[in-house]
């Protein structure tokens, strides 16, 4: 049986395929046909050039550190980061399983939703 990894939300029509592919640790973007490029957060219309009509893209789950923070009040270090993203945008994450005392930007991160 699957396990739903994502504690409960409010879902809306628009980032219901975003919520369904997070349950199965799948990030998916937004790409506008019109300017040819993908945005991050989910939203219909794109942020870029205006275009009323986004369509979803499955993202790699692969990134590079652009830039990180060391949290050191959990019980182990964590880093917030900012992840680029080689489909164009980049997002905030938070590094774990890793060293985060070795982290230097631009090292390579692979995503994993995790459970709330």
């Amino acid at each position: 049986m699957k396990s739903n990894l994502l504690p409960p939300i409010n879902r809306y029509p628009e980032t219901e395929a975003f919520w369904d592919a997070a349950n199965d640790n799948r990030l998916m973007l937004r790409h506008c046909p019109a300017c040819q490029e993908t945005s991050w957060y989910p939203r219909t219309h794109c942020p870029l050039c205006g275009a009323e009509k986004t369509e979803w893209l499955q993202a790699s789950g692969r990134g590079s550190i652009y830039s990180f923070s060391i949290v050191r009040a959990a019980r182990r270090p964590t880093a917030a980061a900012v992840v680029a993203l080689p489909e164009g945008p980049s997002m905030t994450a938070v590094v774990v399983d890793s060293d985060v005392h070795a982290m230097r930007i631009g090292d390579p991160v692979d995503l994993r939703f995790l459970q709330a």
